[in-house]
């Protein structure tokens, strides 16, 4: 940042100094705690700061990583909506393909999957989205982009339960001894699943 030619040089001294600080400090905030400025799908904590770094710090590292966390960000999203619109589908993929199909697969393996998916979606949680002063304010209209990394986990969790449900009960022709093997199946994986510690799909 230039000087302004009618101030003084102590004047300047001191303006540089303030920016450097300012610059540091934006450094690591952005570097230590980028979870501050996620906030889908617009960021717009994140798009303000760069407004203000174009103008105050044009070409500075701080506008930079700012730049460079929001694409970040975006590309993130678009990720997470792919991830959970396969959650969904999933769920319409398990009800037409029926009891049948379910029973082939073998336990060991359906829990391994849940268990890669469940530790996918939890290696992304953001700590401060656990904060009962964010996730209180989830269900208002305005706040449907709040904590959009535990609404994922919740999204994955319900997809499992509506799963079970829907192998149990959706075929009509099925006899009471298939829906207890059906059952027996499901209890067995959530065996597997306590096996390799995820109590999640439990």
């Amino acid at each position: 940042m230039t000087c302004i030619e009618n101030l003084s040089s102590g004047a300047c001294l001191l303006l540089n100094v303030h920016s450097l600080a300012i610059a540091s400090i934006l450094r690591a905030w952005l570097d230590q705690c980028s979870e501050d400025f996620q906030e889908p799908p617009h960021f717009l904590c994140l798009q303000k700061l760069l407004d203000y770094l174009a103008r105050i710090m044009p070409g500075s590292d701080p506008e930079r990583r700012a730049q460079q966390l929001l694409e970040q960000f975006q590309k993130q999203e678009v990720v997470n909506n792919s991830e959970i619109h396969d959650i969904f589908a999933t769920e319409e993929e398990t009800k037409i393909s029926g009891a049948e199909e379910f029973s082939s697969f073998p336990e060991d393996l359906v829990a391994e999957q849940l268990t890669y998916m469940d530790a996918t979606l939890f290696k992304r949680v953001v700590p401060h989205h656990c904060l009962g002063c964010i996730w209180s304010q989830r269900d208002k209209k305005e706040n449907k982009h709040l904590a959009p990394t535990i609404r994922a986990t919740i999204a994955q969790f319900n997809a499992v339960t509506k799963c079970v449900i829907r192998t149990i009960l959706n075929g009509k022709e099925l006899k009471t001894h298939q829906r207890a093997k059906i059952i027996e199946k499901w209890i067995n994986i959530a065996h597997e699943c306590r096996i390799l510690k995820n109590f999640s799909s439990l």
